[in-house]
């Protein structure tokens, strides 16, 4: 109320503030993405790979990375055991640390310069995140390279995707395991969610984004 406007980045927070009594004058403008920057290249999938990316020691984050690795792998393990694991970002949980060094199919990276390489051989992203607010910018990278999403329906709050056809959404445990699965052993699945990331995140390109306000 102090400010003579505010800026938010998703109409569900602009509603979230006016509900709370924000009279102050409230914009959207949506996060977005770099297309050309992130965009799809030739590196070949690892088969049957699904990658997390995000410092792990923001606490959304890791409520989502321990919630992911106690409740959800432990289906996706037992149902598709030939699954491989990255998880890329500071901070990873020591349980999951201490597993990668013991298990071949569980790869552990802490930070690293660039996402894109892991981005690139990943058969599908994971964004198993149950706290928090505006829109994840991991989502509109990985879309715009081309890259199948599974998200909880916070993960993918704000951002205008479809269930099933850009994305898919999980919110148990073993619908969120069943999703995962679904993509990195069914081709034909995967690539529809791929073409159609691809195209949604054009529409969230900085370029764009900056001629339409």
């Amino acid at each position: 109320e102090k400010f003579d406007c505010c800026v938010v980045v998703s109409e569900i927070d602009k509603k979230l503030l006016e509900q709370m009594g924000v009279n102050s004058k409230l914009f959207v403008v949506p996060n977005g993405t770099d297309t050309e920057f992130f965009k799809p290249r030739d590196k070949k999938v690892i088969e049957n790979s699904v990658l997390w990316i995000g410092h792990m020691d923001v606490h959304t984050n890791r409520d989502a990375v321990l919630y992911f690795w106690n409740e959800i792998y432990p289906i996706l393990k037992g149902k598709y055991p030939k699954v491989r694991m990255t998880f890329v970002g500071t901070a990873p949980p020591k349980e999951i640390v201490d597993i990668a060094k013991r298990d071949g199919q569980v790869r552990v990276t802490g930070f690293v310069d660039d996402v894109r390489p892991y981005i690139e051989e990943a058969g599908v992203i994971v964004v198993p995140i149950r706290i928090g607010s505006g829109t994840r910018l991991k989502i509109l990278d990985a879309m715009a390279m081309k890259k199948a999403v599974v998200s909880t329906s916070v993960g993918c709050e704000g951002l205008k995707v479809t269930d099933g056809e850009n994305i898919l959404i999980g919110d148990t445990p073993r619908d969120f395991a069943n999703k995962v699965i679904k993509v990195i052993s069914d081709e034909k699945v995967r690539h529809k969610l791929e073409e159609n990331a691809r195209n949604l995140a054009k529409q969230y390109d900085w370029k764009y984004l900056c001629e339409i306000q």
